[in-house]
């Protein structure tokens, strides 16, 4: 499985703005889609320094 390097951050502050949308908590959603893009990105940046 190849892992190539994408937009993360942005799809996490989508599904971050979405959840916060339906959710009660706004700032709380965003915030944790934010965060989990960027630590998909360190994880797929980590993954393809490994194999180097």
């Amino acid at each position: 499985m190849k892992l190539a390097k994408g937009p993360y951050i942005l799809i996490g502050l989508i599904l971050g703005l979405l959840f916060g949308f339906i959710g009660d908590n706004f700032y709380l959603y965003v915030s944790a889609g934010i965060l989990v893009g960027a630590l998909l990105e360190l994880y797929v940046a980590y993954e393809q320094r490994k194999k180097k």
